[in-house]
C-alpha cells in the first residue's frame, strides 16, 4: 500500500466504478433492487434506520444532488412493477446464497437490466458486492465472504457493469479497528452499516468524495466521518 493510505485521514480521489450515473445539472432517478441487506430487516414500506437508500440519499442531497429514490423490496411482489418506469441509476442487490453463483447473478440481473434499459437505453446498472454473514457487530471474514466476493467480481466483470464494493467497505472497517459496530445481527446492517454503505454508493454513483457531507443521520460526527473516509475509500 502506499504510506497516505495508511493514514487514517487520507481520501481517495478517484472512484473504482467503471461510470457514473448521477448529474447535478439534472434531476436523478435512482432504483435500488433487494432484500433486508436493502432495505433493512422486516423490509415493507417503512423508512428505516438500517435502509441503506435512505442514507444515500441524504448523502447526495446534502452534496447538491437532485435524486429521487425508489426501492424495491423483492419479498414483495407488487413492487415488481416499480421496474417499468424511466430511470438513471439501477443498484442490483441479490442474496446472500444468490452472490455465490456467477452465472446465477448474471440471469437475475440480465432480466432485471433488459426491463429498464426498456424504458432508458442510458440506465446505469450496478451490482452491489455485499457480504455474507456477521458476528460481535461487524461482518465475517471467512470463507462465506470469499465465495460471495468471487462471485460478484466475476459477473460484474462478465457484464462489463460497475461493482459497487460496500463489502469491502465493511471489512476494512472491520481491520481497522474502529470501534464501530456496523451490523445489527448475524447477517444485516444497522444504521451505521447503513451510513457506511451510503457513503460507498454514493461515491461509486458520482464519482465524488462523500466525506465533505454534512449529513450525518443522527450518528456521531466523528463516527459519521470515519464511515464517510471509509465509503470514499472503497466506492
Amino acid at each position: 500500500k502506499r504510506k497516505e493510505e495508511n493514514n487514517p485521514n487520507y481520501t481517495s480521489s478517484t472512484s473504482k466504478s467503471l461510470y457514473k450515473c448521477l448529474d447535478k445539472k439534472k434531476t436523478n432517478r435512482v432504483l435500488f433492487f433487494g432484500n433486508s441487506k436493502t432495505v433493512g430487516p422486516n423490509g415493507g414500506e417503512t423508512i428505516r434506520d438500517n435502509n441503506v437508500a435512505v442514507k444515500f440519499e441524504g448523502i447526495a442531497k446534502s452534496l447538491g444532488y437532485n435524486v429521487i429514490v425508489t426501492t424495491i423490496d423483492e419479498g414483495l411482489g407488487y413492487q415488481s412493477s416499480r421496474l417499468n418506469d424511466k430511470y438513471d441509476c439501477y443498484v442490483d442487490q441479490q442474496c446472500t446464497n444468490c452472490m455465490k453463483s456467477p452465472d446465477g447473478i448474471i440471469s437475475a440481473l440480465s432480466g432485471r437490466a433488459n426491463i429498464l434499459k426498456s424504458n432508458n437505453s442510458n440506465v446505469k446498472i450496478y451490482l452491489r458486492q455485499i457480504w455474507a454473514y456477521c458476528s460481535g457487530g461487524q461482518i465475517n471474514n471467512d470463507n462465506e465472504l470469499k465465495s460471495v466476493f468471487n462471485g460478484a467480481e466475476k459477473a460484474s466483470s462478465k457484464m462489463n457493469i460497475s461493482l459497487i464494493r460496500d463489502g469491502n467497505a465493511m471489512l476494512e472497517n472491520k481491520n481497522r479497528n474502529t470501534g464501530i459496530n456496523v451490523c445489527d445481527d448475524d447477517r444485516h446492517q444497522n444504521e451505521k452499516g447503513a451510513y457506511l454503505i451510503g457513503a460507498t454508493l454514493f461515491k461509486s454513483l458520482s464519482g465524488e468524495s462523500p466525506t465533505p457531507s454534512r449529513y450525518y443521520a443522527g450518528l456521531n460526527q466523528n463516527v459519521a466521518k470515519t464511515l464517510l473516509e471509509i465509503g470514499d475509500k472503497n466506492g
